[in-house]
This record gives structure tokens, sequence and C-alpha cells, in this order.
């Protein structure tokens, strides 16, 4: 499910046990939103890992 503001984000519902939290249907989305505009909204997977491994270098090697 997309979000109604900005079409490239991806509604995350709260989770129902404690243990919800850490669960792959409530950790995908919540990472996906947390990436840069520019890498969620490419057009082809190939773009995607491309801006995908920039970010996550910025990441660890950009201060």
């Amino acid at each position: 499910m997309r979000s109604a503001k900005d079409a490239t984000l991806l509604a995350v519902t709260g989770p129902r046990t404690t243990g919800g939290r850490s669960s792959f249907a409530m950790a995908g989305p919540t990472m996906l939103n947390s990436l840069p505009k520019c890498a969620r909204s490419t057009e082809t997977l190939a773009a995607f890992r491309k801006q995908l491994k920039t970010h996550l270098f910025r990441l660890c090697y950009m201060p």
C-alpha cells in the first residue's frame, strides 16, 4: 500500500505485538522508506541497485 502524500512511500501500519516490530513485514517497508527518494523512485532494478550501493557507501564512509 502506498502513502497518500508521497507515492514512493509505503504505508506502514503499527505492529499488534511487541515482537511484530522486528518482523519482515514491518522491517521491510520501514527500511525502504528510509532510503533517499532517488533510490525509491528508480525505474529499473539495475538503477535501484546502483542507487542503493551509493547510499550505503555514503553511510559507511562519508562523515
